[in-house]
């Protein structure tokens, strides 16, 4: 047996209409009406979120400081504790402190060489030299060329 489909007669087939100019600009009318609306919906978002970001960054920072402060308590509290076992082991209470400040001095010292190696990186020299191979950016300096040169 074949099996047969069942086609609808064309007259029971519904009849899409012609695309309607005035439905198209009628359409057209009501998302002009609509796009101030639209626009500030996205607009009062955008600050919303801009302040509760800027809220975020507070709290963050209050956090960061408060987290400073109890490494810098933690950090005072070692090095009291080993100054004091140097003076409990003979050394004079001076030797102690000049050797805990020394040390920290040089810790520092090493901190900020490090820093000073990033520092150039801060103004983007790959973005700059590419550009500047484009002919898009201006050649810096050569004061400024020099700081560079003289961070590194």
């Amino acid at each position: 047996m074949q099996h047969r489909e069942s086609v609808a007669p064309p007259e029971t087939l519904i009849q899409a209409d012609p695309p309607n100019r005035e439905s198209f600009l009628g359409a057209l009318g009501g998302l002009i009406t609509n796009l101030p609306a639209l626009f500030s919906d996205r607009v009062d978002l955008l600050s919303l979120e801009l302040q509760s970001a800027g809220l975020a960054l507070v709290h963050l920072l209050l956090w960061g400081v408060t987290a400073a402060m109890l490494i810098l308590t933690s950090w005072l509290g070692l090095w009291a504790v080993l100054g004091a076992a140097a003076v409990h082991a003979g050394m004079p209470w001076p030797g102690a402190v000049l050797g805990v400040a020394v040390i920290n001095l040089l810790a520092a010292w090493a901190a900020i060489t490090a820093a000073k190696r990033l520092a150039p990186r801060l103004g983007l020299p790959m973005t700059r030299r590419h550009l500047d191979q484009s002919g898009v950016a201006p050649r810096p300096d050569a004061d400024e060329a020099e700081h560079h040169e003289r961070a590194r």
